[in-house]
């Protein structure tokens, strides 16, 4: 699949490269056609030759003259003189440097915030009831009103329920933790009331009542014990000062599936073939983190180019979306894609936090019912969170589940097509190293044949 990507990803780029050769010949030349023989007089006649002249015809042959005046060239069209060609650099330039300082404009290039303001006006919107029922609209054209800052959110009115937004931050370059850079290639964060967690043991506070939106800043601080080898510069009481986001816009992150930043799904044939057509959902969000100095082996950029780069920053980011380049935490815009590129079940960040019980509702595509993203779930929670899922067997379903819905219940292996069970959940416990032991209740959607005939 990663091969495929790569070849209609490069015969794109070719395909690109050569529409844009083709734009610029048609500028050069004025838009007409050029001379018969552009190339004319190769050799002008010296003066002490002045009887012989070797040119081409216009069959591109090699003629030898007497004079340059025996050398007929067609008349054409002729290239734009040098000097002329100020009026289109100068113009382009500023346009480029315009651009390039302003890091938001690589956001409102691509499907972000289009595909943000859908998800607000179809779900967002209609959960505020803040609309008279009678009035229609597009959802195409999401309102202010549409969507609901961070802080109104969790505010401590509210008595809703608190959730967790998880997205991925993609890294695939530049990072201390081998584990990071070539398995997994990100890290899991989460968006919650008090700031966001970011890894396994990383966690900013931030401030929300010193929340500014117009000016795009929102103070925060860095707590607990991070793990500075895996995400340099989160060292303790570390002052930051992070773009503030919108519930919507973290939802529509959470939910930006495919883009150029894929986790460990993440390859340089797809990313170059989605960044050339545009596909990307994913958003660079400022965490004004001060990048640390390269270390010895991570291939740091010349001082010449990181100035000149400096101006150009969000074609510097479109490159690295072509090329698959993120550097996490070591730069001060991270790319966060689907939180499901890192862990698709959102059950990481519960079992992080030592929850009791847990519901998952494993809907990930798993036509064989292999159960993946599971499999995903309990080697994570094994490495990072010194955790241990382990899941009951028939007899331990039946000791501990009701009799009454205990024929809904089974292991993972009778969810396989092969052996037809009319089961729809199972149960697993998590075994803490430092903490009491917890419950894990996955319910798998599917069809096993008992189904009512309007549901079918």
């Amino acid at each position: 699949m990663s091969a495929l990507a790569f070849i209609a990803g490069v015969a794109l780029f070719v395909a690109v490269a050569s529409l844009w050769s083709a734009l610029t010949h048609g500028l050069i030349w004025n838009g007409e056609r050029p001379a018969g023989d552009p190339g004319c007089v190769m050799i002008t006649p010296g003066e002490d030759e002045p009887e012989q002249d070797v040119a081409l015809d216009s069959a591109r042959r090699i003629v030898v003259a007497r004079s340059a005046r025996d050398v007929q060239c067609v008349a054409g069209a002729g290239p734009l003189e040098p000097a002329s060609w100020g009026w289109l650099f100068v113009p382009l330039l500023v346009i480029s440097i315009f651009t390039g300082r302003r890091v938001g404009f690589i956001n409102l290039s691509s499907l972000q915030r289009y595909y943000a303001g859908y998800l607000m006006r179809s779900y967002l919107r209609a959960s505020l009831f803040a609309e008279d029922p009678g009035v229609e609209r597009d959802v195409r054209n999401p309102a202010r009103a549409d969507d609901i800052t961070v802080d109104t959110y969790y505010n401590d009115g509210s008595l809703a329920p608190v959730h967790f937004i998880n997205v991925t931050m993609n890294q695939t370059v530049a990072s201390g933790s081998q584990l990071v850079q070539r398995d997994r290639k990100g890290v899991n964060v989460a968006i919650g009331p008090l700031g966001f967690s970011i890894g396994n043991r990383s966690f900013v506070k931030w401030d929300l009542k010193r929340i500014n939106y117009n000016l795009q800043r929102c103070p925060a601080t860095v707590i607990g014990e991070p793990d500075v080898s895996a995400l340099p510069r989160f060292v303790k009481d570390t002052k930051l000062v992070v773009e503030p986001l919108s519930i919507g816009n973290w939802c529509a992150i959470s939910g930006a599936a495919f883009t150029t930043g894929h986790g460990k799904g993440t390859t340089l044939g797809l990313s170059l073939l989605l960044a050339l057509t545009n596909v990307r959902l994913g958003y660079w969000w400022n965490a004004e983190v001060e990048p640390p100095e390269p270390t010895r082996d991570e291939p740091a950029d010349s001082p010449w180019f990181e100035k000149l780069s400096g101006g150009f920053r969000t074609q510097r980011f479109l490159l690295n979306e072509m090329l698959a380049r993120y550097y996490g935490t070591r730069r001060s815009h991270w790319y966060l894609s689907d939180g499901g590129h890192f862990e698709n079940t959102a059950a990481y960040e519960l079992i992080r936090r030592r929850v009791p019980r847990i519901i998952v509702l494993d809907n990930g595509r798993d036509a064989d019912y292999a159960f993946d993203d599971i499999a995903n779930l309990v080697r994570k929670a094994r490495i990072d969170l010194d955790a241990e899922i382990e899941f009951l067997t028939s007899v331990e379903l039946s000791a501990v589940v009701d009799a009454s819905v205990r024929k809904y219940f089974g292991t993972p292996e009778e969810f396989r097509p092969d052996h037809h069970e009319p089961v729809y959940a199972t149960l697993a416990r998590v075994r803490y190293l430092e903490a009491p032991e917890g419950l894990l209740l996955v319910l798998k959607p599917r069809v096993a044949g008992i189904e009512p005939l309007d549901i079918l």
